[in-house]
């Protein structure tokens, strides 16, 4: 797959489910990797969007990081991973807290799908941003619904 500088490709659900596990079990010092020396670890990183060289302490969160990126090979995905997990944080609150699982870093089916799959870009506005994230979280909602009628259809 191939990106823009700023703009970001949709991922596989699996893979993002895989890397995000990885790093909020890292953050939380639940992974083997924390407290595994990550010799490779940078110490400053190029942020994506800007260009612009940015620390990078060594920390069980920056390891976490790390290492969830490294499951995507493709390096217009792990971008796109990065870029997603920090979108997360940005809709989440609190519009969407409750499709959150009790497990760390579990949520909704339908809030999941939305996330790698929302098209955006580095330029545009927090509240393009959250437009193009809830029509994304309603076409998917609205077709879990869709699809669940026919289910139930076909059992009566």
């Amino acid at each position: 797959m191939t990106a823009q500088l700023g703009e970001y490709v949709p991922l596989a659900v699996g893979k993002f489910r895989q890397a995000y596990a990885l790093l909020i079990a890292g953050s939380n010092g639940e992974a083997p990797l924390d407290g595994d020396p990550m010799p490779d670890l940078a110490t400053a990183y190029s942020d994506p969007g800007t260009g612009e060289v940015v620390p990078l302490p060594d920390t069980p969160f920056n390891r976490a990081w790390v290492a969830a990126g490294r499951l995507f090979e493709d390096p217009a995905e792990r971008t796109s991973f990065y870029k997603r997990v920090e979108l997360l944080t940005e809709v989440a609150d609190p519009k969407y807290l409750k499709y959150f699982g009790s497990d760390a870093g579990s949520m909704h089916g339908v809030l999941l799908l939305a996330l790698v799959t929302v098209a955006f870009t580095d330029g545009m506005s927090k509240e393009a941003l959250q437009s193009a994230f809830d029509t994304a979280f309603d076409w998917h909602f609205a077709r879990m619904v869709s699809l669940d009628r026919k289910q139930s259809r076909r059992r009566h």
